[in-house]
């Protein structure tokens, strides 16, 4: 009896030291440890490509010049070896000419210009994985130039992102716009079907990762962008805080008035826009302001009513304004910004702001000098400062204005490589020092 005891257990431990690591969850339960099968698998699949990208250069093609193509492929390992290029749309008969992961199709000196569609394609499996990318070339046929206007291949971009497309041409084409922010194969942001006057900055974290940008104008027109997203400076909304607009209605604002352009200027056009990250997070409202310089020298911005009419906002317990600025995408700040409150007996207190940088930036005003004067107040203008504008026309983005009932405004966030340290407590931070170069504010008995 013992000696068979004794063969059972040799047995057991010859088999549990004989276990790998995936054979001794089978051993313990008993059940017969199974050999190691590796999958068979065609080798297009294990080199395939899930999805390819295309970039081109330059972003408009001209009669005799050349267009040259370049696929990325995702995963960015995979095997472009069987990559081939064919002409899909070519109205001028050109030659597409292959090297590797490059095509240079060269354009006919007598081609009268319009959009051409090259397709990439590469075994995957039983099928393929393929992309069909538009490029134009100029001339009597052609559209209105390149798709994206910004950002830029390999610009190095603050977040949110801001991005701009060739409006005319989408609207003339009745096309909606697909975007896609890209890092690592994951999709970070993504949003479809964005009209031709929309307004829209993509929010994704600073990572000096790799970040894509893909534009789409329907399924055979797209554009990808390589990026670099160092830094992100974001807006704060404020928790405590008399907030004049956020910018969430078509026309009236959080205070009980209403918002418009300065005088009922036609000079001016606004346009409400979002800030979008992933999906499931809650977009913040911004507004781009179109801005023409005038002849007279009359402002051109955005008036905020601050009351129903006839009646006007007491802010003598919100002695600081919270204002958000940004530059739009395709250009720098037209000028100095004036802000310029008014009270119900017709006399203004102008103050000016100067933004400097591409990013979002606070800027926090002390108005008590308005309130030793007149507690109370009827309008806020927020116009560019006509005798020190830089361009005559342009775009700046307001983000959401609000009253404060001290200086706690939250600083921008930067959440990159070199993001500053977290800010104090609501009631720790001292008020804010004004700039060197803005004013205290200046009153006059009208305008």
């Amino acid at each position: 009896m013992r000696g068979r005891t004794l063969l059972i257990a040799l047995g057991l431990l010859v088999v549990l030291g004989c276990a790998g690591e995936d054979d001794e969850t089978a051993v313990r339960s008993g059940a017969p440890a199974q050999p190691h099968l590796r999958p068979s698998v065609a080798p297009t699949e294990l080199g395939g490509a899930r999805e390819l990208h295309i970039t081109s250069w330059p972003d408009l093609g001209k009669p005799g010049g050349e267009v040259t193509l370049q696929v990325r492929p995702i995963p960015e390992d995979a095997d472009l070896s069987a990559l081939r290029f064919r002409l899909v749309a070519d109205p001028c008969g050109g030659a597409l000419l292959q090297d590797g992961i490059r095509a240079v199709y060269r354009i006919p000196r007598d081609c009268g210009g319009g959009r051409f569609t090259v397709e990439a394609a590469v075994p995957r499996g039983d099928g393929e994985t393929s992309r069909q990318f538009s490029f134009r070339v100029e001339g009597e046929d052609s559209d209105t130039g390149s798709l994206m206007l910004w950002p830029e291949e390999k610009a190095k971009v603050i977040a949110p992102i801001q991005v701009a497309w060739d409006r005319t041409f989408v609207r003339k084409e009745e096309l909606g716009i697909d975007l896609r922010v890209e890092r690592r194969g994951e999709t970070v942001v993504s949003l479809r079907g964005l009209g031709a006057e929309e307004e829209v900055e993509l929010d994704v974290p600073a990572s000096p990762e790799p970040t894509w940008l893909e534009m789409c104008a329907g399924a055979d027109n797209c554009q990808t962008v390589h990026l670099s997203v160092f830094t992100r400076r974001a807006i704060v909304p404020h928790r405590m805080a008399l907030v004049v607009d956020d910018f969430t209605l078509p026309e009236a604002n959080r205070i009980g008035g209403r918002r418009g352009t300065v005088g009922g200027s036609t000079r001016v056009k606004l346009r409400p826009g979002e800030i979008r990250g992933a999906a499931g997070e809650e977009p913040i409202r911004y507004l781009a302001v179109e801005y023409h310089r005038s002849p007279d020298g009359s402002p051109q911005g955005i008036e905020e009513t601050l009351a129903p009419a006839g009646e006007s906002c007491s802010l003598r317990a919100h002695p600081f304004l919270s204002l958000w600025l940004r530059p739009g995408p395709l250009n720098k700040m037209p000028g100095p910004v004036m802000i310029r409150l008014t009270d119900r007996l017709g006399k203004t207190w102008t103050r000016r702001i100067n933004h400097r940088g591409p990013s979002w930036e606070e800027h926090r005003v002390d108005i008590g000098r308005f309130l030793k004067i007149s507690g109370s107040a009827t309008t806020l203008e927020i116009y560019i400062d006509e005798e020190r504008g830089r361009i005559p026309a342009g775009t700046f983005h307001v983000g959401p204005i609000a009253f404060l009932s001290r200086a706690t405004a939250t600083a921008p966030v930067d959440d990159g490589p070199k993001a500053p340290p977290e800010p104090p407590p609501d009631d720790e931070r001292p008020a804010p020092a004004p700039a060197a170069d803005d004013d205290d504010g200046s009153w006059s008995e009208g305008r």
